[in-house]
């Protein structure tokens, strides 16, 4: 977590954890261990006197021992109805925020300082004062609503310069440090209101479980949660590397494959599901375990069943497996697709029998001869067929469910056409009934420029 030039923003509340968590960094900085020592105080702007009471506290400890010391004010309650959060949620989003702001804002100090002495800095850490009973706390609260491995994980002990010194500690061994060292220190009033799962968890389960069940009940969820980690840390490397063949990416989107996804182990295909949606900038905390069943339920439903996800995502069911794609990505394309300039240039000339035939995918030769009317560009239409070997006939959208092209591009696709019957589905084929043989005489050449690489 530190070393010995590592500098330290301390985030001090005024609670018993966050004291003691001063206290003991106090004592690395003066025994070398840690280079700089500083704190923040966060005023959410709630409890009124009380959080007045808890910021004058912190000041006064860090002038006794001569720490600098910022207060910051902010107002949770009106950022909470802005965003519409919780004020929990959003007093901790405000909290580490402002702490990440003052760390660069730190480090920016010194970058000009170590320019001047040409002294080595070991970076900015944020330290935060968890410790092992908010730990398991959060192990409960994951699991009763119904996260992952990664919700079962618990708190990280470094999460970037975030570091957690106290989190293999209890609360009962950091009061009787304060004790011991005869330091007060501040209650938040808030800790005893029920109305909080967390606290309910806090002030009822957990001692319940520690009487009823096991005294070092708190202890084994943190060991459990630790082997948690491990497994999920494992799994998540493992989806890493078989990301690629399982998933492939499109313009606008991914295309979850399912034969390969679901040749994977069953344990890695949340985890494989996880990589895609944060490739497309999902998978954030609005994210659980309920929208990864839904997509993988998806792929047992019939093509062209959709279902929206968190984040603006949309995972539709394609032949291949599931599409998944940005709303606003998907509106951005559509409006590229109507701006693509196309063009079609149709030229007409005898048939040498020495000369090859292009076998380019947007250059296509037809027998002139057996073009009776006015040959068409335009969209599918109902009655729409082409000629297939044999001499039978298939309709379009037969031939396009056949070819598994999406149901969404369908209506997009060029077709040149004689009146119903199709002379060549723009990017895939052309008719039967109108190819080249040793009896053409003249050709009809039609190339097209521009468009997508599917005929749209």
């Amino acid at each position: 977590m530190l070393a010995s030039d590592s500098r330290v923003l301390v985030a001090l509340s005024g609670g018993a954890d966050s004291v003691c968590l001063f206290l003991l960094l106090k004592e690395w900085k003066e025994r070398g261990e840690i280079a700089a020592l500083r704190a923040l105080h966060v005023h959410h702007g709630l409890r009124q006197e009380t959080a007045d009471r808890d910021a004058v506290f912190c000041q006064k400890l860090c002038e006794e021992f001569a720490i600098p010391c910022k207060v910051l004010y902010v107002d949770a309650a009106a950022v909470a109805q802005e965003q519409h959060l919780s004020v929990e949620e959003a007093a901790r989003l405000l909290r580490y925020e402002a702490l990440e702001a003052e760390a660069r804002a730190w480090d920016g100090e010194m970058e000009a300082e170590r320019e001047k002495k040409e002294e080595q800095d070991g970076g900015c850490r944020i330290a935060v004062a968890h410790h092992q009973d908010d730990d398991a706390e959060t192990v409960l609260h994951h699991l009763f609503r119904g996260s992952g491995l990664r919700g079962l994980s618990g708190i990280l002990p470094v999460r970037g310069r975030i570091i957690r010194p106290l989190l293999g500690v209890s609360r009962e061994e950091i009061r009787e440090f304060l004790r011991q060292e005869k330091q007060g220190w501040c209650e938040d009033e808030t800790n005893a209101d029920n109305t909080y799962m967390r606290n309910r968890i806090r002030n009822e389960l957990l001692p319940w479980l520690t009487k009823n069940v096991n005294a070092e009940a708190v202890k084994h969820i943190c060991e459990a949660k630790q082997r948690i980690a491990e497994a999920d840390d494992f799994l998540w490397g493992q989806a890493c590397e078989r990301y690629p063949s399982v998933v492939l990416e499109e313009v606008g989107g991914l295309l979850l494959q399912k034969e390969a996804l679901f040749l994977q182990h069953a344990a890695l295909r949340p985890y494989l599901l996880k990589c895609a949606f944060e490739k497309l900038g999902g998978g954030g905390k609005d994210w659980g375990m309920v929208h990864r069943k839904m997509v993988l339920e998806l792929f047992e439903r019939q093509v062209g069943r959709q279902c929206s996800l968190p984040d603006g995502i949309l995972a539709k069911r394609v032949y291949e497996g599931v599409r998944l794609e940005r709303t606003d990505w998907a509106k951005e394309k559509g409006e590229k697709k109507r701006n693509v300039q196309k063009k079609y240039e149709f030229s007409l000339f005898p048939y040498e029998k020495d000369r090859e035939i292009p076998q380019n995918r947007y250059t296509k030769w037809f027998d002139y001869d057996k073009i009776k009317n006015t040959v068409s560009i335009r969209h599918r239409k109902s009655g729409d067929f082409i000629t297939i070997c044999g001499g039978g006939r298939k309709t379009i959208k037969e031939y396009m469910i056949h070819e598994k092209i999406p149901r969404e591009f369908r209506s997009d696709i060029d077709l040149v056409a004689e009146g119903s019957h199709i002379l060549w589905i723009v990017g895939y084929r052309i008719s039967e009934m109108y190819k080249v043989t040793e009896d053409t005489r003249m050709i009809l050449q039609i190339q097209r420029y521009g468009g997508t690489e599917d005929g749209r």
